[in-house]
């Protein structure tokens, strides 16, 4: 009577985790691409709603800077519990904020190349989040 075997050969094995090597070579960088650009897409995101909300608070509260004057600081802090900007959540940390920081915030400079409403006005966000600090002009 003949006895069947029933299972894998070492060639066999050896070929499957060779092939299953390569495609996770393959994988990996291009997954790792991915969420780099992800993060990124997300804190220009933040950027830009930060920016947003700067200008909502200047017009809602009828601030109005001339040629001159100092910087005016926005607190994000205070976007924030105004309601102007949702908590700024660090895609990178683990659930940090990046608007708790008194670092975090927005400087307004009245800029005479340009005439007309906030066209006048320059907004440098500068947001510190516990992985990453982001800093951006704004209009580009």
């Amino acid at each position: 009577m003949k006895k069947k075997n029933k299972g894998f050969t070492m060639v066999e094995l050896l070929a499957v985790i060779t092939i299953m090597g390569i495609l996770t070579a393959l994988a990996v960088p291009a997954v790792v691409k991915h969420i780099a650009k992800s993060r990124n897409t997300s804190f220009d995101t933040m950027l830009k709603s930060t920016y947003e909300a700067a200008e909502n608070y200047m017009m809602d509260n009828n601030i109005l800077l001339h040629s001159g004057d100092p910087d005016y600081p926005i607190l994000i802090k205070d976007l924030v519990d105004n309601q102007y900007l949702e908590a700024l959540i660090d895609p990178v940390g683990n659930g940090g904020r990046c608007d708790t920081n008194s670092n975090s915030k927005v400087l307004v400079a009245y800029d005479s190349a340009t005439a007309g409403g906030l066209v006048n006005y320059k907004f440098k966000v500068k947001i510190v989040c516990p992985s990453k600090t982001l800093e951006k002009t704004f209009p580009e």
